[in-house]
Formats: structure tokens, C-alpha cells, sequence
């Protein structure tokens, strides 16, 4: 008999969850295995735009997924990465279940007007254990375990405040490079190389910084460094070149975002 005691989820990453349960079983392992898909990981609502989005939820396996939907605000995530249920961001259907291989339309509704902030939700797509799932054998002191893998989905969904501003600064000091997000949107780097004068380069950590918020990198001071950049959830992505030394000390890029 299945023990849901044992329910251990595991945290997102990159917007994955995936589920464990543990149980105590005497039948034959299955080796069916199941996927919760989204088509985006990123929604956005600007604020002159109608708040709907529609997210297209797909099954991978050759069985019924059966799928609850959890949608929850992160408040303020300049601060912290405190989450709390919501209903400002409603999902519908809330709970449903998709064909083998099959595809399922769920609709996001913003309640609530733009705000002086930027808002953040998650939405997670939790699949539901009703007999599909990944089964995997462990045997210790004579009891057969079973440890099942459902696979869900998160996704992060971002609503533009009233009047969108980017406005990224960096300044070069020493050995770093310290980013400072002084707009009221968030701005994602990523795709960041550090190259030294011979050519020989390394990567750098991807970040999204939220309003206020400050991410510092670690850069010999004869290196130069290329970056990606892309503000709120529908701006477009930029290149940011750092020269090496201290010649430049500080650059500033500042637009409203594209809606």
C-alpha cells in the first residue's frame, strides 16, 4: 500500500520541480515515465496590455498526467525570496488532466492593476501521483522500496509597474565588478565571459537583480568582460562590453522596456 508520508518535494531549479514518493511495495516495477512540460518558463504582463496569458501545459509519457496548479506571490523580492499564496493571479482550470503525449491550454488572469512596483508569482504545475511516474527499486533489510519520480513544472511571471524604467549601472573597482539595478524592473545578466589579455576566457554567474538589488562578480582588474543584459520580462537583450582597467569606471544603460 502506498505510504504518502514520505512526500518529499524537491526545491525549483530553473524552474523545475520534481516530486519524490517513497513507498513500500511487494508488486513488479513499472518503467513508465512522466513529464509536465510548459511551452514558456517566463510570463509577462505589461501594463497597457489586456491581462490574460495562456500557458500550454503538455504530458511527455504514455499515461494520464493528472496536475494541480499552485500559484503563489514573492513578496518583495528585492529582499527575500518569501513566497505566500495569492489571488490576485488567478490560473484556470485549477486542477486537470492531460492525455498521453497530450496538451492542455491553462489561462492566467492579473486581477489587479499595475502597481508603483514591479510583482512577481510563481506558478507551479504539480503533477499529482495517480499511477504514472518513473519507479525505482532499492532493497534494504529484506523490505522493497520504491521511490517514484513525478516531474513537474514552475514557471516565474512577471507585471510591469505603471512606468517601467531600466536603469542598470556597474562600476569597476579593483578586482570586481559590482551591477546596481536602480530602475523599478528586474534585469537579468547572463551569458557573461571574463577574458584576460592572452584571449583565454572564463564564465561568469548568470544573476537577475531585482530593483535596489546589487550583484558583484569577481574580475582581475586586466581582464575585460562581455555580458548580456535584458530588462523585465519583455525587453530585449543587450551586450554590455567592460573594458579592462580602470579607465571606464562606470557605464549606465537606461530606457523603458519594450512592451
Amino acid at each position: 500500500m502506498l505510504d504518502l508520508r514520505h512526500l518529499v518535494k524537491i526545491p525549483h531549479i530553473l524552474g523545475c520541480s520534481a516530486f519524490l514518493i517513497l513507498a513500500n511495495l511487494t508488486c513488479s516495477v513499472s518503467e513508465a515515465v512522466a513529464q509536465i512540460t510548459v511551452d514558456s518558463v517566463i510570463a509577462h504582463f505589461s501594463a497597457i496590455e489586456r491581462p490574460v496569458r495562456n500557458v500550454i501545459v503538455g504530458n511527455s509519457s504514455n499515461d494520464p498526467a493528472y496536475v494541480k496548479v499552485e500559484v503563489t506571490e514573492v513578496q518583495e523580492p528585492e529582499k527575500s525570496e518569501k513566497i505566500a499564496p495569492t489571488t490576485e493571479l488567478l490560473a484556470s482550470p485549477k486542477a486537470f488532466s492531460i492525455e498521453p503525449n497530450g496538451q492542455r491550454t491553462v489561462r492566467l488572469l492579473l486581477k489587479t492593476p499595475p502597481t508603483d512596483r514591479e510583482r512577481v508569482f510563481r506558478v507551479s504545475f504539480i503533477p499529482q501521483d495517480r499511477g504514472f511516474g518513473e519507479e525505482i527499486a532499492q532493497s534494504r533489510d529484506g523490505i522493497n522500496t520504491f521511490i517514484k519520480v513525478l516531474t513537474g513544472m514552475g514557471m516565474l511571471v512577471f507585471a510591469d509597474p505603471r512606468n517601467p524604467v531600466e536603469d542598470l549601472k556597474w562600476e569597476r573597482a579593483a578586482n570586481k565588478i559590482v551591477f546596481t539595478n536602480t530602475g523599478n524592473v528586474n534585469v537579468f545578466l547572463g551569458e557573461g565571459e571574463s577574458c584576460n589579455p592572452a584571449g583565454a576566457c572564463s564564465k561568469l554567474p548568470t544573476k537577475r537583480l531585482y530593483a535596489t538589488n546589487s550583484f558583484e562578480v569577481s574580475v582581475p582588474l586586466e581582464n575585460s568582460v562581455s555580458i548580456m543584459s535584458r530588462a523585465g520580462g519583455s525587453g530585449s537583450y543587450r551586450r554590455i562590453e567592460i573594458p579592462a582597467g580602470l579607465g571606464a569606471m562606470q557605464s549606465l544603460i537606461s530606457k523603458t522596456p519594450s512592451k
